[in-house]
């Protein structure tokens, strides 16, 4: 019997950004080994491997026998069988491990860190590195920015304007590019500058400081919006409310909802008075609080309930997709397709709010053109929904992550 694994779509990227794209494969399991099939169900990568990773363009596996192979995208190798593990690195590069030591190479094999460090990790542009129990800082061609000398090191990206975390002795602080301390080690824990902030602990309560090492926002319960390349606030939580700051530390507003964005576009709903709306990465509010509920922004279109029906809205909050679903919900666009819901089941809409798969299914997961991956009878399949046939069962299935609205506990 052959099992099946949806590669999940949805990937943490430790070295930048991409856009969300279409999987092109799938991982099956035949006889406790690993291969690869395509939208159809063809085999396209035989299963002869133990693991087998991926992060658009690349496919790692591994054997217990030939050891680990990088693919590209049209499945030709370009790294074969030399190490015993391999982890994606930053673009282009990977962290390989032979004999418990590891080491980076490029996608042609060029070695940019020798095989001699206990840990590597990676960042945005860089890698920390573990070495006799210490940890330094190197840059994408290999060269030390940080020597080999704490036992801890951490940031987001390599940048002379960006302090470094830095522990020392069991307390952290934040270095520069030069090895100079510029916010002396004195914090429980430290966490990487984003758009000139930071949140640090100093004895048991969190707060965010500046390049200065001055408080900017503190006494909060929790953080909900952190800086980020596009998001220009900080959103907590303090005693059941939700307060958005500059980054100067004024506040902006508050509200009784701050839902958490997770599809990376600056765009945050916020509730106030019983009635959602957006904000933007700078606190703006640029849609209206005068919905009853709302969805997650993405592909330009957001769902919104409004006298107790669902359509969507567009950025400039003009109704594109009608108000006039009484179904029990719909959710975000991806790739052009969302879910809808009624007492029937989820089926599928497209852009102008057509229905293309009927809501009969208990879970429908779209993939492309006439694929999905349905749920029948507690098992899930990949299945054209317009001939209405199964192509493969599939065992297990990871499906994305979907935005929250965090409720503070106020009772």
């Amino acid at each position: 019997m052959k099992k099946i694994y949806f590669l999940l779509k949805l990937t943490l990227l430790l070295c930048g950004f991409t856009a969300l794209a279409q999987p092109k494969y799938f991982i099956f399991e035949e006889k406790g080994k690993l291969g690869l099939v395509d939208l159809q169900g063809k085999t396209v990568l035989a299963p002869t491997f133990n693991s087998i990773k991926e992060k658009q363009p690349y496919i790692i596996v591994c054997s217990k026998t030939k050891g680990c192979w990088v693919y590209n995208e049209n499945l030709q190798p370009i790294l074969k069988g030399t190490y015993n593990s391999i982890r994606f690195g930053c673009e282009g590069q990977f962290i390989v491990e032979k004999n418990e030591k590891y080491g980076v190479v490029s996608e042609k094999g060029t070695i940019i860190l020798p095989l001699k460090y206990s840990f590597i990790n990676s960042n945005k542009n860089g890698y920390t590195v573990k070495l006799n129990g210490k940890v330094g800082l190197f840059n994408l061609e290999g060269k030390e920015i940080i020597p080999i000398s704490y036992r801890w090191i951490y940031t987001d990206k390599i940048d002379d304007n960006i302090p470094i975390v830095a522990e020392l002795n069991g307390k952290e602080g934040y270095i520069n590019t030069k090895n100079e301390w510029v916010i002396p080690p004195t914090y429980r824990d430290a966490f990487a500058f984003r758009q000139g902030l930071a949140k640090v602990m100093e004895v048991r309560d969190y707060i965010y400081i500046n390049l200065k090492g001055e408080p900017v926002i503190q006494d909060f319960d929790a953080d909900v919006i952190e800086p980020s390349d596009n998001t220009y606030i900080v959103g907590v939580r303090k005693k059941c409310k939700y307060m958005v700051y500059d980054l100067n530390g004024n506040l902006l507003d508050t509200y009784d909802l701050l839902r958490k964005n997770l599809s990376g576009n600056a765009i945050f709903a916020v509730k106030k008075g019983g009635k959602w709306g957006y904000i933007d990465g700078y606190g703006k509010v640029i849609i209206p609080l005068e919905y009853e509920e709302v969805g997650n922004f993405s592909e330009g279109l957001a769902a919104v309930r409004k006298d107790g029906k669902w359509g969507y809205i567009n950025l400039k909050n003009e109704v594109v997709i009608p108000i006039e679903f009484t179904n029990r919900g719909v959710g975000s666009f991806k790739n052009g397709v969302a879910e809808y819901y009624d007492d029937r089941g989820i089926g599928l809409i497209n852009l102008k709010g057509e229905i293309i798969a009927e809501p009969k299914y208990n879970s429908i997961e779209y993939i492309n053109g006439n694929i999905a991956i349905v749920l029948f009878d507690d098992y899930y399949y990949l299945y054209d929904f317009v001939k209405e046939k199964k192509l493969k069962r599939l065992e297990e299935i990871k499906i994305e992550a979907t935005d929250i609205a965090i409720a503070p506990d106020c009772d």
